[in-house]
Protein backbone atom coordinates (compact mmCIF):
# COMPACT_ATOMS: atom_id res chain seq x y z
CA UNK A 1 0.00 0.00 0.00
CA UNK A 2 1.87 3.36 -1.12
CA UNK A 3 -1.07 5.59 -2.18
CA UNK A 4 -1.34 8.73 0.25
CA UNK A 5 -5.20 8.39 0.40
CA UNK A 6 -4.94 4.98 1.16
CA UNK A 7 -2.57 5.19 4.15
CA UNK A 8 -4.79 8.12 5.32
CA UNK A 9 -7.76 5.85 5.19
CA UNK A 10 -6.12 3.00 6.90
CA UNK A 11 -5.10 5.49 10.04
CA UNK A 12 -8.39 7.22 10.11
CA UNK A 13 -10.05 3.90 10.58
CA UNK A 14 -7.36 2.51 13.48
CA UNK A 15 -7.57 5.61 15.22
CA UNK A 16 -11.37 5.48 14.84
CA UNK A 17 -11.11 2.12 16.26
CA UNK A 18 -8.93 2.62 19.17
CA UNK A 19 -11.79 5.54 20.31
CA UNK A 20 -8.64 8.66 19.49
CA UNK A 21 -9.73 11.66 18.46
CA UNK A 22 -9.40 12.84 15.10
CA UNK A 23 -6.41 15.26 14.09
CA UNK A 24 -6.78 17.34 11.13
CA UNK A 25 -6.21 16.38 7.90
CA UNK A 26 -3.27 18.59 7.04
CA UNK A 27 -2.06 16.63 10.36
CA UNK A 28 -2.42 13.46 8.85
CA UNK A 29 -1.47 14.12 5.56
CA UNK A 30 2.43 15.64 7.35
CA UNK A 31 2.18 12.02 9.15
CA UNK A 32 1.46 10.37 6.25
CA UNK A 33 4.35 12.08 4.00
CA UNK A 34 6.83 11.08 6.78
CA UNK A 35 5.79 7.46 7.57
CA UNK A 36 5.79 6.68 3.41
CA UNK A 37 9.07 8.91 2.86
CA UNK A 38 10.86 6.80 5.04
CA UNK A 39 9.31 3.58 4.59
CA UNK A 40 10.29 4.35 0.95
CA UNK A 41 14.09 5.24 2.00
CA UNK A 42 14.62 1.97 3.95
CA UNK A 43 13.06 -0.22 0.25
CA UNK A 44 15.83 2.18 -1.14
CA UNK A 45 18.48 1.53 0.76
CA UNK A 46 18.30 -2.27 1.40
CA UNK A 47 18.36 -2.51 -3.05
CA UNK A 48 21.21 0.08 -2.84
CA UNK A 49 23.57 -2.01 -0.41
CA UNK A 50 22.85 -5.16 -2.49
CA UNK A 51 23.98 -3.97 -5.43
CA UNK A 52 27.73 -3.62 -6.52
CA UNK A 53 29.68 0.09 -7.25
CA UNK A 54 30.04 -0.87 -11.36
CA UNK A 55 25.95 -1.05 -11.47
CA UNK A 56 25.48 1.92 -9.34
CA UNK A 57 27.32 4.02 -11.25
CA UNK A 58 25.88 2.44 -14.33
CA UNK A 59 22.48 3.82 -13.05
CA UNK A 60 23.78 7.10 -12.50
CA UNK A 61 25.39 7.53 -15.79
CA UNK A 62 21.71 6.51 -17.39
CA UNK A 63 20.46 10.64 -15.56
CA UNK A 64 23.35 12.39 -17.18
CA UNK A 65 21.84 14.38 -19.89
CA UNK A 66 24.14 15.31 -22.55
CA UNK A 67 24.84 18.82 -23.45
CA UNK A 68 24.39 18.26 -27.44
CA UNK A 69 21.04 16.42 -27.37
CA UNK A 70 19.63 17.82 -23.69
CA UNK A 71 19.05 14.41 -22.85
CA UNK A 72 19.48 11.37 -21.06
CA UNK A 73 19.95 7.80 -21.74
CA UNK A 74 17.26 7.14 -19.55
CA UNK A 75 15.08 9.38 -22.14
CA UNK A 76 16.00 6.90 -24.66
CA UNK A 77 15.34 3.63 -22.51
CA UNK A 78 11.78 5.46 -21.69
CA UNK A 79 10.92 5.26 -25.23
CA UNK A 80 8.43 2.66 -26.20
CA UNK A 81 9.39 -0.13 -27.93
CA UNK A 82 8.57 -0.33 -32.20
CA UNK A 83 7.09 -3.89 -33.19
CA UNK A 84 8.50 -7.07 -32.42
CA UNK A 85 10.69 -7.84 -35.59
CA UNK A 86 14.07 -8.86 -35.56
CA UNK A 87 15.56 -5.48 -36.52
CA UNK A 88 14.02 -3.48 -34.05
CA UNK A 89 14.71 -5.47 -31.19
CA UNK A 90 18.31 -5.94 -32.63
CA UNK A 91 18.34 -2.30 -32.62
CA UNK A 92 16.71 -1.93 -29.44
CA UNK A 93 19.53 -4.33 -27.86
CA UNK A 94 22.28 -2.47 -29.32
CA UNK A 95 21.22 0.81 -27.77
CA UNK A 96 20.48 -0.37 -24.49
CA UNK A 97 24.08 -2.11 -25.20
CA UNK A 98 22.80 -5.91 -24.03
CA UNK A 99 24.43 -8.29 -25.87
CA UNK A 100 23.04 -10.62 -28.46
CA UNK A 101 23.70 -13.51 -30.20
CA UNK A 102 21.64 -14.34 -33.24
CA UNK A 103 20.68 -17.95 -33.79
Amino acid sequence: MDNPADLINVVISELIKHHYELPGFYTLDRLVRRVRYLVNQKIFNLVISQLDNEYIQRLDDLLDSHPAVSRSPYNDLKQLPKRPTRNSMRSQLTALKIPFEIY
